[in-house]
């Protein structure tokens, strides 16, 4: 299941095609993909066409940052941007900002040059979004709708943050928000998936991150859950497609139900590599923190 999945995706992202025009999911979650690619390495005949893939992605996520920290559904124009700025136009999406920033990351560690300003107002954003009780609002706009996936995979970039040299100055707010977060999710960390039907694969993986970010114990406790029905969705090219019953229409490809979705198999095979540990998300984190 998931060599076919990553197959399917390493397809698309060798066309050269760029992707700076389209949705800021689809944007975000390749993104993701290309930087666990290069991370874990890719064929010499590939490795330069990807790292430059990798730097048009790092512009175009950067150039598409609203100015409250994080990121909306679309590619912000200057005007709309103005509009964000008087609250009239829709805010950053805390899911999509949390892909974002994983990104960032994840090409940055593969010397791929990011601007720390970007990262460091990822931080701001995060602050902006956090309710009193820890967990991460659907938007900085509108706190108070928060989300156990969503909150993981903030404390998830939260812990992957905390080695990075770039955000030093940053660290402090870092750790604080972390805290939040982790009090949070020991409340609630069993509905992580349930809740959002559109996005409950993203949210698995969130929780799949942000457990063995916390340990062996945690990531034991909750990786149970992870191989469930949805396993036996795949199409036999690999991809995966939104479950008709989340009444989902998939903005990324076609406005039809069961669209086969790049980024929704992208996020598939992110989860699937949970089961033998050896994704680059999960063996990053542990380098990085030493645990």
């Amino acid at each position: 299941s998931l060599k076919r999945a990553l197959n399917l995706l390493r397809k698309d992202s060798l066309t050269g095609e760029s992707d700076g025009g389209c949705s800021n999911w689809l944007l975000a979650t390749q993104a993701c993909l290309l930087g666990d690619l290069l991370k874990v390495g890719v064929s010499s005949n590939h490795q330069k066409k990807l790292r430059k893939r990798g730097e048009e992605y790092i512009e175009f996520i950067a150039s598409y940052q609203i100015p409250r920290g994080g990121w909306g559904h679309h590619p912000f124009s200057i005007e709309e941007h103005e509009l964000e700025k008087t609250g009239a136009y829709p805010a950053d999406l805390l899911a999509l900002t949390n892909l974002m920033a994983y990104g960032l990351l994840s090409l940055q560690e593969v010397r791929l040059e990011v601007d720390p300003g970007v990262l460091e107002s990822v931080v701001e954003c995060y602050d902006k979004a956090q309710n009193q009780n820890g967990g991460i609002a659907y938007s900085s706009r509108n706190k108070g709708a928060e989300e156990p996936g969503r909150t993981a995979g903030t404390g998830y970039i939260l812990h992957r943050m905390q080695p990075d040299d770039s955000l030093s100055e940053k660290q402090d707010e870092v750790a604080h928000l972390l805290g939040g977060i982790q009090k949070y999710l020991r409340v609630r960390w069993k509905e992580i998936g349930s809740g959002h039907g559109n996005m409950a694969t993203m949210h698995l993986w969130f929780g799949a991150l942000y457990s063995y970010a916390e340990g062996e114990e945690e990531f034991k406790a909750y990786r149970t859950s992870l191989f469930t029905e949805w396993l036996d969705e795949q199409a036999q090219d690999g991809s995966y497609a939104f479950r008709p019953e989340a009444g989902l229409f998939d903005f990324t490809v076609a406005n039809k139900q069961g669209a086969t979705s790049p980024a929704l198999t992208a996020l598939a095979a992110f989860v699937l590599q949970m089961q033998d540990e050896k994704a680059p998300c999960l063996k990053s984190l542990r380098e990085g923190s030493g645990h």
